[in-house]
């Protein structure tokens, strides 16, 4: 069977043009607690910094797209960092892939690191505080896609390689970026748990320490106005006067990740610390860089919405500060698991629409004649005081008429209800096919090399270049 191999798609939001203020030179130095944050970083003070991330994994194509981008800004001249989320324990002890099943296609796992690492993510650990793995044997895939065989097997030989890593974290972060080499540069790694150590960190922590409530009433407004969001209020305790903070404390022996109260701030070795989500971003877009590109969680379609819209509403309550500006860039690029597109909710949405309303609309089945006729019966029924003997007999009129364009045109509404029906089973069929979040080293280098230069033309439109 030929398989069709969809052009990837990307989402780029405000216009690129949009970014160029925080692309551009800088007109003011910074001031002097952010520019000894970026040298604390690795980042430099005297040109635009531009940052994105995500936890470590072998992440899908979307998440690619931003790295991408991280690579056409830096042709722009920006200096280009990815932070590495290891405080939060995505699972990526797990990779998925796709083989052939009986004419289709089934999701299978691989578990590619030992149980220990499954067990302690379960259990909330840290990456960042698990050891370096071995990984298991690639499994033997029931498909015959080539892309998906090569990817499995170089995603294997990038962590072997990378197993003399400091923690689980750095290996597939660092194999991660080995496998993307060949599509552009590799922006600098940015250790989430490393910016506890930075004056950027100290300074926003003794802010909570000084005003815990005042942090925290502000957090808790700002997720209030964007319910949206789905961010998590943070709890109180009103009897002994003390409320959770926006971050983590990360054990030192086993990894274990906890929440913090306003009254153990004062006590916590700031090493132990890391930031949770909207902190974490608050941190960077005060301190760390001019631009941050998100997904469309992070920053939502029109690149200030999202979750972060609400850091930007704490930040400016609380502490009446400025954040750098964020974007969004995302993509979609599917496997060729199919031989044609998959059905979109969109397509299923609308057949089903066609299927149940031709019964009602006479249009729809061309009958002008009788849709004016109908049009002319529920007019008459919608005037006020009419008795009740002349309303029914305006609807046994209204149930002849469709009635009759019913039996005239019974094998096109068939027809209509079975495309409708044929849509939705070849939805579920094309379920593995229509999945956009298998690990990128699934795709060839080609269909990634399309991404990349999908990208490109957008940022370069979007540039007005």
């Amino acid at each position: 069977m030929a398989r069709l191999q969809l052009q990837p798609t990307v989402t780029i939001a405000p216009a690129p043009a949009a970014w160029s203020a925080a692309l551009g030179a800088r007109a003011t130095p910074l001031d002097s607690l952010a520019a000894r944050t970026r040298v604390e970083l690795g980042l430099p003070t005297d040109g635009p910094v531009v940052l994105s991330g995500h936890q470590a994994a072998f992440w899908h194509a979307g998440i690619v797209a931003k790295w991408l981008a991280l690579g056409l800004l830096e042709a722009r001249g920006a200096a280009i960092g990815w932070v590495v989320v290891d405080q939060d324990p995505e699972d990526l002890s797990v990779l998925r892939y796709p083989a052939a099943e009986g004419g289709g296609w089934k999701s299978q796992r691989w578990a590619v690191a030992p149980e220990a690492i499954s067990r302690a993510l379960a259990a909330d650990c840290a990456p960042a505080r698990l050891g370096a793995f071995e990984p298991t044997a690639v499994p033997e895939t029931a498909g015959d896609l080539a892309s998906v065989g090569e990817g499995l097997a170089a995603m294997r030989a990038a962590l072997l390689a990378r197993r003399g890593a400091a923690s689980a974290a750095e290996q597939v972060a660092r194999a991660t970026a080995d496998l993307l080499k060949p599509l552009g540069p590799t922006p600098r790694l940015v250790w989430a748990t490393a910016l506890a150590r930075t004056a950027g960190f100290g300074w926003l922590l003794e802010q909570m320490r000084r005003d815990p409530m005042g942090c925290v009433k502000a957090y808790n407004a700002a997720v209030g106005r964007r319910p949206g969001a789905r961010v998590v209020l943070l709890r109180a305790d009103a009897e002994r006067g003390r409320a959770e903070m926006p971050l983590w404390t990360i054990n030192p022996s086993s990894g274990a990740r906890g929440r913090i109260w306003s009254d153990e701030l004062a006590t916590t070795d700031i090493t132990r610390l890391a930031p949770r989500g909207l902190a974490m971003t608050a941190f960077l877009r005060l301190f760390a860089c001019d631009l941050f590109i998100h997904g469309l969680g992070g920053a939502g379609s029109d690149g200030r919405g999202g979750y972060d819209a609400v850091t930007a509403d704490w930040i400016g309550a609380w502490l009446a500060k400025p954040l750098a500006l964020t974007a969004t860039v995302t993509g979609t690029l599917l496997l060729p698991l199919s031989d044609h597109a998959p059905v979109t909710d969109a397509q299923l949405s609308r057949a089903r629409w066609s299927a149940h309303h031709a019964r009602h609309s006479p249009k729809l089945l061309a009958e002008p004649g009788a849709e004016a006729a109908k049009q002319a019966l529920v007019a008459l029924l919608a005037k006020r005081r009419r008795p009740r003997a002349e309303r029914s007999e305006l609807f046994s009129h209204l149930h002849v008429l469709l009635g009759d364009v019913r039996a005239a045109h019974g094998p096109q509404l068939v027809a209509l209800a079975a495309h409708a029906d044929a849509l939705e089973a070849r939805r579920h069929e094309d379920a593995v096919a229509a999945d956009r979040t298998w690990p990128f080293p699934l795709h060839s280098i080609a269909a990634l090399t399309a991404l990349r230069e999908r990208l490109a033309f957008v940022m370069r439109i979007g540039a007005g270049a």
